[in-house]
């Protein structure tokens, strides 16, 4: 554990500090990773918060030994709210609170499930993880409610543009009884009428889709910027997965509108031709 220590000497906080015994760090948004006992690397979260930058001096407690440290470097992470420190790999550490020992499996995709069994049975006394299972542990689990809450927002509006558009559809057929009884009375049949809506729909939700994608491309990102900053996270660069926002989503709020505009439209066949006698 690191403590920070305001200029002053009058704030405080307890920080998680990290090191690499190994030539690999974290990776470095702005500056390079310390490397002299003299250097640390902090988030940007701390950057904001506390105002300083790289190259700046700040002072922390380590071991229980107040020193000031030169910023060599700024990082984010997502654990303890964004608040931790990297410190230099030639800085001699005291006390220790956890150790970690990570390595590859140069082992085919499909088999390193068993190799991983293997390995926590014969070491059934440590705590062996793996990379998935970490950041599991160091999110809380965030990974898989994400994609729950995912699943469940996408119901959730599946279930409202069903719904709106049930709606809008009845509204609109209310509106134009006279001109579908004048449309039956020249020759067009229920079906006809029926496409012409959907076709009518269809053209306003393709424009919409298109305008939706966009907005989510430029806008997305900050908006999830802003939610993950709460994480500690700074920076965020989206990764877009093209199948799912260009095709499958799509497709599927394209389904449930088409499915609520054919199923509301079977009020045109109670619109008989005398209801043009009231217009």
């Amino acid at each position: 554990m690191t403590k920070y220590i305001s200029d002053n000497g009058q704030e405080n906080r307890r920080i998680n500090g990290q090191k690499n015994d190994q030539n690999v760090s974290v990776e470095i948004l702005e500056g390079t990773a310390p490397i002299l006992g003299n250097e640390i690397a902090i988030t940007t979260i701390m950057s904001e918060k506390y105002g300083k930058q790289v190259g700046d001096n700040i002072t922390f407690e380590i071991d229980g030994v107040p020193g000031t440290f030169m910023i060599s470097g700024l990082f984010q992470s997502i654990s303890n709210e964004g608040y931790a420190v990297w410190i230099a790999r030639d800085y001699e550490l005291k006390m220790v609170s956890t150790y970690l020992f990570s390595g590859d499996l140069q082992t085919p995709e499909p088999e390193k499930a068993a190799m991983m069994k293997a390995i926590q049975q014969q070491f059934p006394e440590q705590g062996i993880k793996t990379s998935l299972e970490m950041l599991e542990e160091i999110t809380g689990g965030f990974m898989g409610q994400l994609q729950s809450i995912n699943a469940l927002l996408t119901a959730i509006i599946c279930l409202i543009t069903f719904f709106i558009t049930s709606l809008f559809v009845r509204l609109m057929i209310a509106k134009e009884v006279y001109g579908i009884a004048v449309m039956k009375s020249i020759g067009f049949t229920n079906a006809a009428i029926r496409l012409w809506q959907v076709l009518r729909i269809l053209i306003i939700m393709a424009v919409s889709l298109v305008l939706g994608v966009i907005a989510a491309n430029t806008l997305g990102g900050r908006l999830l910027g802003l939610i993950f900053r709460i994480f500690g996270l700074t920076s965020l660069e989206m990764n877009i997965l093209p199948l799912q926002v260009y095709l499958w989503y799509p497709l599927l709020i394209l389904a449930v509108v088409m499915l609520a505009v054919y199923t509301s439209c079977g009020q045109i066949k109670r619109v008989q031709i005398w209801n043009m006698n009231k217009e």
